[in-house]
């Protein structure tokens, strides 16, 4: 593909050239390795790649959103929200445990949630 960008005194060409490659280099992973690697090998080697990124912090999510239902008159009893990762690198089950003032508690599953996904799930799950 071909850019020109131009001003009034100049036009400059840029030519970009795409790879091919579906996966470049997941987790020391060839793209020939990539296409034979199993869908869980796959999902581990992007969820790696995705935990150096941008990751939210989902427990100051939960410590935001406990504060803002607890305003309500609904959810006043709430006591905690705590997100809960998993134990294992290789798992991708993680919850949140909701407990209230009059001691009964919830588990909501947040597995491959985004941040907002989570905050949708737990309000959902009251």
């Amino acid at each position: 593909m071909t850019y020109c960008t131009t001003s009034k005194t100049s036009c400059s060409v840029t030519s970009t050239k795409y790879s091919s490659n579906p996966a470049p280099n997941l987790e020391g992973l060839t793209s020939t390795q990539y296409r034979a690697a199993s869908p869980q090998r796959k999902l581990v080697a992007r969820y790696a790649i995705m935990k150096g990124q941008n990751m939210e912090d989902k427990q100051k999510i939960c410590d935001l959103l406990l504060a803002t239902l607890r305003e309500t008159r609904l959810y006043s009893d709430l006591k905690s929200l705590t997100y809960v990762t998993p134990k294992q690198p290789n798992r991708y089950d993680s919850y949140v445990e909701v407990k209230f003032q009059s001691g009964g508690g919830r588990i909501i599953n947040t597995s491959m949630d985004s941040g907002f996904a989570m905050i949708r799930d737990i309000i959902a799950h009251f």
